[in-house]
């Protein structure tokens, strides 16, 4: 790719996150831009309403203060990065929050639901790996979402996703050795196969505090 494009969308991605963050649009607005956007069928123009739309979402979460609890905006923020990826399909970061938000939904919904949520997070955040394969933070949510589909199973099921868990926040470590939260995460995975696992729970638990203490002093 040019160096010119990549310049341009550094610019454009900043253009639009101060102007989003400035409050100087509306809903309105954008909706009339992605109008002729979609009318003109130009991709730097769909492009731009994509970063429009993550900028928005991601907006949304910090005025909430990162709650993922609260469903509302949880509900208008997946909303905004579902736009973002219709638009930037090669957007790795709005993959990886629309992963995380479906996510968080899932755990405030019913099992069933959850379910559902989860296998569609799994995807978007298989997407941000995809293409963006040093993506560390992908990695790990794709992790918490494994630990909870774990948690809404039981027997081999369950251990099959832990064991899924682990392979990810490994790769989540190993792209960033000073990610702390990512071996502590680790350690997690390893007491939870520990509990699934009891024949086998010296081991797990030895794991865990090996990595606990890895987290302590990462890059160790």
């Amino acid at each position: 790719m040019p160096r010119g494009v990549n310049l341009y969308k550094v610019m454009m991605k900043k253009e639009i996150s101060d102007l989003i963050r400035s409050r100087k649009f509306s809903e309105e607005s954008i909706k009339h831009f992605e109008s002729d956007a979609l009318l003109a069928d130009i991709p730097l123009l769909k492009e731009r309403v994509g970063e429009y739309y993550f900028q928005w979402g991601c907006f949304l979460i910090e005025q909430n203060g990162y709650n993922y609890k609260n469903e509302s905006v949880l509900q208008d923020s997946n909303y905004r990065f579902a736009k973002a990826v219709k638009y930037c399909p090669d957007n790795a970061d709005a993959h990886n929050n629309l992963g995380y938000g479906l996510y968080a939904l899932a755990m405030l919904k019913s099992r069933e639901e959850a379910l559902e949520l989860l296998t569609l997070a799994n995807k978007h955040l298989d997407m941000a790996t995809i293409l963006k394969p040093e993506n560390e933070l992908a990695y790990y949510n794709w992790t918490n979402s494994l630990i909870y589909r774990a948690d809404l199973h039981t027997g081999e099921e369950a251990i099959g996703f832990m064991q899924q868990a682990l392979e990810k926040i490994k790769l989540a470590a190993e792209i960033n050795p000073v990610f702390s939260d990512a071996f502590v995460l680790w350690a997690n995975c390893y007491k939870i196969l520990a509990e699934l696992l009891p024949d086998n729970a010296d081991e797990y638990l030895i794991l865990a505090s090996e990595k606990m203490e890895q987290a302590i002093k990462p890059g160790y």
